[in-house]
């Protein structure tokens, strides 16, 4: 009889393991895997969340991005969170003091090519086009090991920046 009864204690502590474990797998993935910059009217509001989001070596003037990432996002999470697998395409740009362009491009590799697929640097600002007008050819940047593309026009002190996460 005793045996029996410690089977019960068992079962019900484990399902109350699984149910705890469940509960906290839910709890862990944010509802919001995409932030666009479109649903943001306020500078101040779009370089407050791409802030959080991705590293700044500098001040940023103004911003543009459109974010996913599977996992959610750290302004969006509340509470305590248990991160599934990583996935994610963060494709932003932004406006910086020229000075701070070498800032941006510390540790990556000048690319001697003419870019056939830059179609996303021109969707990111489609809503605001006139903020990001250039004058000048653009440079091409990578970082050796990591799927990261950076596309600078200098004299314009305008960086857009796509970091692929697997």
């Amino acid at each position: 009889m005793r045996f029996k009864n410690n089977n019960k204690k068992t079962k019900l502590m484990s399902r109350a393991k699984f149910l705890t474990m469940l509960a906290l797998m839910f709890s862990s993935c944010s509802g919001v895997t995409r932030l666009d910059s479109d649903d943001f009217t306020d500078v101040d509001s779009r370089i407050d969340i791409l802030e959080k989001e991705v590293r700044v070596f500098s001040e940023i003037h103004d911003a543009e991005f459109e974010l996913f990432n599977v996992n959610g996002f750290q302004s969006q999470r509340q509470g305590f969170t248990i991160p599934g697998a990583s996935s994610g395409d963060y494709k932003f740009v932004v406006k910086v003091d020229t000075a701070d362009i070498k800032k941006w491009t510390e540790g990556m590799v000048k690319l001697d090519l003419n870019h056939d697929d830059d179609s996303w640097t021109k969707e990111i600002v489609s809503a605001r086009a006139e903020h990001w007008k250039t004058t000048c050819e653009p440079s091409y940047y990578g970082r050796q090991g990591d799927d990261v593309e950076l596309v600078l026009f200098r004299e314009n002190g305008i960086i857009f920046k796509r970091i692929i996460i697997n």
